[in-house]
């Protein structure tokens, strides 16, 4: 999503591989030590931010994220308000 970040703590990471262990669908998470984010193939779904113990992963979210997002793909669907 537009306007949305994952960033890594390396002094709070211990290495403990939970974010990496099957919560990644895409696997976009690896140890090397510490863990190690691909932004490339990442999409910031949030569940290794979800399950990190030690507070090492956060998401920022800007706050005109979400009203960006859906102009992006105002033109693909059709959005409608009740």
């Amino acid at each position: 999503m537009v306007g949305v970040e994952i960033t890594l703590n390396e002094e709070r990471c211990n290495g403990c591989g939970l974010c990496a262990q099957g919560i990644c669908f895409l696997d976009a998470i690896t140890l090397n030590g510490k863990a190690i984010r691909n932004s490339e193939i990442c999409r910031i779904c949030g569940r290794c931010v979800e399950i990190y113990p030690q507070k090492a992963l956060t998401i920022k979210i800007k706050d005109d994220a979400v009203k960006k997002s859906i102009e992006r793909i105002k033109p693909l669907v059709d959005i409608q308000s009740e």
